[in-house]
């Protein structure tokens, strides 16, 4: 084989993918999807959360400093 010799080769991509392949990349793709629903869900739901957490430290809080001041 001489150093000059040049070979060319081409691939190509995406012409047809087997059944099996296509199953399994639409369940990632749809696997994907439901983590960004339920992650956004569980942000709501913690925002929520922090909502009444803070609501109910400030409520304590105002409830201990009338507790200190009638002692």
């Amino acid at each position: 084989m001489s150093k000059s010799q040049k070979f060319n080769a081409s691939i190509n991509f995406g012409a047809s993918l087997d059944p099996s392949m296509s199953r399994t990349l639409k369940g990632l793709t749809r696997g994907i999807d439901d983590i960004s629903e339920e992650s956004a869900k569980a942000a709501k739901s913690q925002t929520a959360w922090m909502r009444q957490v803070k609501a109910g430290s400030a409520g304590t809080t105002a409830q201990i400093k009338n507790m200190r001041r009638a002692e």
